[in-house]
């Protein structure tokens, strides 16, 4: 997707990562995707007349090469974005999204787990912003905000298991970051919370966010797979996986959807593998998966952005291939 496809993605409503800051206004041509150029020039010249400090056009393009993959750059953007919010001093302009992309960008282009540090201080710099932002009396951020932090927090713990588990680092103490089976748990009990907790005023942003919590459950319990004391019974996490290929195949516009990523179908048709009791399933599941994570398509840059990502789908590849006959 090139990047201008991005931004019109953004000017559906609110953007891939959860960003409630900003709003485009809508540059589709009626029911295509297709994006109307004249419409998009003036939306971004509408942000440098509603925000001549650029915090909102920065922070709009560090999401546009987010979503290429280009996780550095987006960070240099976001990091931008945030420096400009820093000089303003302004009550309008925290600073919170920029935090909360910063740690987003520094997660994904992570190169050793001791990075990881980096992201729990931008996620707190995000959380102490949003102290800010709930005693404005104009524009305060909806109650889903602290949400995405959240589940970025979560996030950023599966992460740590992993450059443990398929790169050989140790987690630094000071990560605070708990066994894999607890953050399990607290995914699932953060997910649970959407349809108790939460009020729905933007299904968008709950929608992307329900993905990423489920994806990292289950990358976490297959994760607990190499290293479980006792059996897990797979059957327990179908519920799971269909609430995933739900959201996957849930539309809140008719013109407009969370695109699924190939790592998060990776995992889905993993942990499908896993939990059917259907042997055409697992068969039609697991030959799909293979062609996936076939060598030429895992060493795709743009498909293995983490440093660990070759063992992860490998892992992935292998663990399918050596599960027993459904029902066994």
């Amino acid at each position: 997707m090139t990047p201008w496809r991005v931004l019109f993605w953004i000017g559906c409503g609110t953007f891939w990562s959860g960003l409630d800051s900003i709003r485009f206004p809508d540059t589709r041509v009626h029911n295509d995707q297709k994006l109307d150029a004249v419409k998009f020039r003036e939306t971004l010249d509408a942000l440098h007349v509603e925000d001549p400090s650029d915090y909102t056009y920065s922070l709009g393009f560090a999401t546009l090469f987010a979503m290429e993959g280009a996780w550095p750059v987006a960070n240099i953007q976001a990091k931008r974005a945030y420096y400009i919010a820093e000089r303003l001093d302004s009550e309008l302009i925290t600073g919170r999204e920029a935090a909360y992309m910063r740690a987003i960008t520094v997660r994904r282009s992570a190169d050793h787990v001791t990075d990881l540090l980096r992201v729990r201080h931008h996620l707190n710099t995000a959380r102490a912003c949003l102290l800010l932002d709930l005693n404005r009396t104009s524009a305060p951020p909806t109650t889903t905000t602290a949400l995405r932090f959240d589940a970025e927090d979560l996030a950023l713990n599966v992460s740590a298991h992993m450059f443990h588990i398929f790169w050989g680092e140790a987690i630094p103490p000071e990560l605070n970051v708990p066994p894999l089976e607890e953050t399990e748990n607290l995914l699932k009990r953060l997910t649970n919370s959407l349809t108790s907790g939460y009020p729905t005023e933007n299904k968008l942003i709950l929608q992307h966010v329900e993905r990423k919590l489920i994806t990292n459950l289950l990358m976490a319990v297959l994760l607990r797979q190499k290293e479980a004391p006792a059996p897990i019974n797979p059957v327990e996490y179908q519920p799971w996986v269909r609430r995933l290929q739900e959201n996957i195949d849930r539309k809140i516009m008719e013109t407009f959807f969370v695109r699924e990523t190939f790592l998060v179908h990776a995992i889905l048709l993993a942990a499908r593998c896993w939990t059917t009791e259907n042997k055409s399933e697992r068969k039609t599941s697991s030959q799909e998966l293979a062609r996936m994570l076939a060598e030429s398509s895992i060493a795709d840059k743009f498909r293995s952005m983490m440093p660990f990502d070759r063992q992860r789908f490998n892992y992935l590849r292998d663990f399918v291939l050596n599960l027993p006959p459904p029902g066994q």
